[in-house]
């Protein structure tokens, strides 16, 4: 059964952080970015101190990072690497990072979820979002003991002065650091890998007690007030299209809305949807049912 419901918004996930907005905002230009993206309209306006990175890490002062996954969980452990690998970069202790998911939004780029591309494409990309919120602390921080930024280091959730007992922690950092100039990307030095603790490492996948234990939502436990549910008659080969159809023993099922047909499927066909007719129904059962009775002639 191809089931196609009405998803919940993910922007309430967000919603309910309070994550600042008051503070530092970097640009970080993703593969297909060719400007600077705006910040997600999901994030609510708040007047508390804290530095936003970036689109994806925001550091507040009581020194908790949190840091968003902007792609999709669909078994591959996506929110057990793409942050650790955020957080490494910038030197951010895992017990003090908080992950939380982020809404379809255009301000984070490509959120495509598939062909276990999410580490592989924007590795460097992800790193360089810790890397520049890295940069500017330790700026701050070499400011502060007018040393080199070279003589500091960024480890541990904090920043260090090398050969000395010297340390700040990242919380004390975020109101001086909201105050400079974003530096350009040519500016900003990653990390040797040897300095990524998780790097080729076994992580902890946070999802997995959550989806073994049936705790976790998926798309198809969303249930909305007047959410519809819907169901495609395919075409029974690649390419095939309706040459006609008589949907009237369809909508006498009770339950049934609505009968749409589909746009045909272009070669090549690639991701594109496959066409058919779509049965729109107050629930599954209505749908399968209508679908079931629909009088349709494939060419």
């Amino acid at each position: 059964m191809e089931d196609l419901r009405i998803r919940l918004s993910r922007r309430s996930v967000l919603q309910g952080l309070g994550i600042v907005t008051a503070g530092l905002s970097l640009e970080v230009v993703l593969p297909n970015r060719a400007h600077a993206a705006p910040m997600p309209t999901s994030y609510p306006p708040v007047s508390s101190e804290g530095l936003r990175a970036n689109v994806f890490v925001h550091l507040a002062p009581d020194g908790l990072v949190t840091i968003v996954c902007h792609r999709s969980e669909m078994g591959q452990g996506v929110r057990s690497s793409l942050p650790v690998l955020i957080a490494d970069e910038l030197g951010a202790d895992m017990a003090h990072v908080k992950i939380v998911q982020g809404d379809g939004d255009e301000a984070y780029g490509d959120q495509n979820t598939d062909g276990s591309s999410s580490v592989r494409k924007i590795f460097d990309d992800l790193r360089y979002a810790g890397a520049t919120a890295r940069t500017m602390l330790v700026a701050v921080a070499a400011k502060r003991w007018k040393v080199a930024p070279e003589a500091c280091e960024a480890r541990d959730h904090a920043v260090f002065l090398k050969g000395s007992q010297k340390v700040f922690k990242f919380g004390e950092l975020t109101t001086d650091a909201a105050k400079l100039k974003v530096p350009a990307k040519s500016a900003v030095t990653l990390r040797p890998r040897s300095e990524l603790k998780h790097l080729g490492k076994e992580l902890p996948l946070i999802d997995g007690p959550d989806i073994v234990t049936g705790r976790a939502v998926f798309g198809a436990d969303v249930k909305l007030p007047g959410m519809l549910t819907a169901v495609i008659a395919r075409p029974p080969v690649a390419g095939g299209k309706v040459a006609r159809y008589d949907a009237t023993k369809t909508l006498a099922v009770p339950g049934v809305r609505k009968v749409v047909e589909l746009p045909t499927a272009q070669k090549p066909f690639l991701f594109q949807p496959l066409g058919g007719l779509v049965v729109v129904a107050d629930h599954t059962w209505a749908a399968m049912k209508g679908r079931a009775v629909l009088d349709v002639t494939w060419e």
